[in-house]
This record gives C-alpha cells, structure tokens and sequence, in this order.
C-alpha cells in the first residue's frame, strides 16, 4: 500500500503497489490528473480516497472506495466505516483501511515516523497552504516528493499526526485487544509506542537508505 505522490517512485522501485491511498483532499486535488492516470493505466487493484466533490467528478472508477471523512473530531480514529471516518493523515487511513475494510491482521508500517519539520526550505504559505517552489522536502524520502510546483497542508504534526496515532494505538492495538498486529518498520521518528519490526528481515533483502540535506530544523 502506497499514498499520494509516491508514485514518482514506481519507476525507481520497479513495481507497483497492490493498493493507492490519498486522504489530504488539498494533495488529492494537485494530483488529481496523475492519480486518474494511475487507476486508468496502472496494475494497482485498488484506490481509497476522500470523498469530497472532486474525487467524486475525477477519481470514480469500479476500482475507487471513496471514504467519507469526518473532519470536526481527527483526533479518535476509529474502524468504523459506517459513519464518516474519524482519521488525521493518510498513513493512519491507510492502516485504518488495512485493518478496518481489507481485513488484514498483520500490518507493517514504513515511513509512517509522525517526525515532520514544519519549517521547509523553498516553500512560502499561500492561502494557508504550502507552495513549494524547490525541490526541497525533507520530510519524505525524495526531495521532489512534495518538490516545485506541488501544493500541500503544512503538516502540524504535533497538533494532529504523532496524538491520533498514540490515540488509535491506545484503543485499538495496545495490550492486543483486537488481535491486530502492527510494526513499525521506520528506525527513527516517533512512533515508538509500536513494536519494531527490522525492514531488511521482514523482507528479506538489503534496502538503501537516504538522507536529505535540506532538513533545517525537527519538531
């Protein structure tokens, strides 16, 4: 399972993943050409989105799950998809729709380090969103993921990501209440509360890591 602009990774990576999700409806929207472009001609099986206006008119297909979102409470994420969604940033919808709509028991996080700078470098503030205008993103793992000309929400990561995540983990993994098991794969950032589990074991291969210049300052 992959998420919103790591798709300029396919080519690299050599594959593609089995399922696509995008929850940011202001990164939905600034790639909605290339997403439709993914469900159109990828061997992806299965796309997951916010439901909003625009994924409805651009990223309908009999391959898309639209997933209403509640915006007013982000904070207690939960597995019930019969009501609007309580969720906060994609990594936690995506393990919300491993566990909650694919069933699965057993999930492996990477990248998901709840470890944000919200100072980036050649990016300005445009109507409460980030304008970059450089290829600079330390925050993930290429430097154009969110890279010249892409729009995006400022992370806010200790408002929002790192206290969802501990909220879902509390109700629904700590103590193995619910028989779930995640790992999380990442060495470093702030998702400690979860079990590691060593990437190069569960794969059983050697991966090569990367490190960004740009990264001024972490929160």
């Amino acid at each position: 399972m992959a998420f919103n602009r790591s798709y300029i990774a396919f080519d690299d990576w050599g594959f593609e993943p089995t399922y696509f999700v995008g929850l940011d409806h202001v990164v939905n929207n600034d790639n909605k050409a290339n997403y439709r472009a993914l469900i159109d001609h990828s061997r992806i099986e299965r796309f997951f989105f916010s439901k909003d206006p625009m994924s409805i008119t651009h990223l309908t297909s009999d391959k898309t799950t639209l997933i209403d979102i509640d915006e007013t409470d982000p904070l207690h994420p939960g597995l019930d998809f019969s009501s609007p969604l309580k969720v906060s940033n994609s990594g936690l919808f995506g393990l919300q729709v491993a566990l909650g709509l694919l069933a699965f028991k057993e999930v492996y996080l990477l990248g998901c380090d709840a470890n944000y700078a919200e100072v980036v470098e050649g990016v300005d503030t445009i109507d409460g969103k980030y304008v970059s205008h450089e290829d600079r993103d330390c925050n993930h793992f290429r430097e154009d993921y969110y890279g010249k000309g892409t729009t995006y929400n400022k992370p806010e990561n200790l408002t929002f990501h790192l206290p969802a995540w501990r909220a879902f983990f509390e109700a629904h993994l700590d103590n193995n209440r619910c028989g779930y098991r995640v790992f999380n794969c990442s060495r470093s950032g702030n998702l400690t509360f979860f079990p590691f589990a060593d990437f190069d074991e569960v794969v059983g291969t050697q991966v090569v890591r990367a490190s960004s210049p740009w990264c001024k300052s972490r929160d």
